[in-house]
């Protein structure tokens, strides 16, 4: 039996169970869920499928707020802007530049370079494999492009793909503490509920005046 369904084995002399709230850990296929516990004294967080410590305590004074962000892997970002800023580089070039047409016939003419000189036979060969292997870096750099641009794009969709949202309780003076919401999780609801049950009990079913308080 988990932790979380032994709360009253963690509650302190005259402490005491107020609301429950069960969360998917992030994944359908994950089956062990994440629990906040809000008690009399405190908010009790039991996160067993989550990366770091399994349990998590938080004084309810100290919890500043309540709210429902959205995250991701960032190495998949700068992966896909990277390889995107490459992928269009090499596009560029080679819409821009054909490496081959350096060495045409009308190139050459211009260069002074006639084939049909006798002499010149040895000159054209190897002109002609020059060109044929600037062809095949003209290919290259459009092959490069393209696969440099794909491999971004699929960095992209695992960027998405890995995006989850949480709900996370603001500490004051020390690290929040953040539940995954799984997507059939309604976040809003839960913030409210949530933020109603850890805020102060009303006096007389009305907030306390400084007066009160004084006294």
């Amino acid at each position: 039996m988990p932790w979380a369904d032994r709360v009253e084995r963690l509650l302190y002399e005259g402490e005491t169970c107020e609301r429950r709230f069960d969360f998917g850990s992030g994944s359908e296929s994950e089956s062990a869920p994440t629990t906040l516990v809000v008690t009399s004294h405190r908010v009790l967080a039991f996160t067993p499928e989550r990366d770091g410590a399994n349990f998590r305590q938080v004084d309810r004074p100290n919890v500043d707020g309540v709210a429902v962000t959205t995250t991701g892997r960032s190495t998949y970002r700068w992966r896909a802007l990277k390889l995107g800023l490459v992928g269009i580089g090499l596009l560029a070039v080679s819409a821009a530049v054909s490496f081959d047409s350096l060495l045409s016939p009308a190139s050459l003419e211009s260069a002074g370079v006639d084939s049909s000189t006798p002499g010149t036979e040895g000159i054209t060969g190897a002109l002609a494999q020059i060109e044929t292997m600037l062809a095949i870096l003209d290919a290259l750099i459009l092959v490069g492009g393209l696969v440099t641009s794909a491999a971004a794009l699929a960095f992209v969709g695992l960027s998405l793909r890995s995006r989850t949202r949480r709900l996370v309780l603001e500490v004051a003076g020390g690290d929040d503490v953040a539940v995954p919401i799984r997507g059939g999780d309604d976040g809003i609801v839960t913030v409210g509920e949530l933020e109603r049950a850890i805020r102060p009990d009303p006096v007389d079913g009305r907030p306390p005046t400084n007066a009160e308080f004084d006294s």
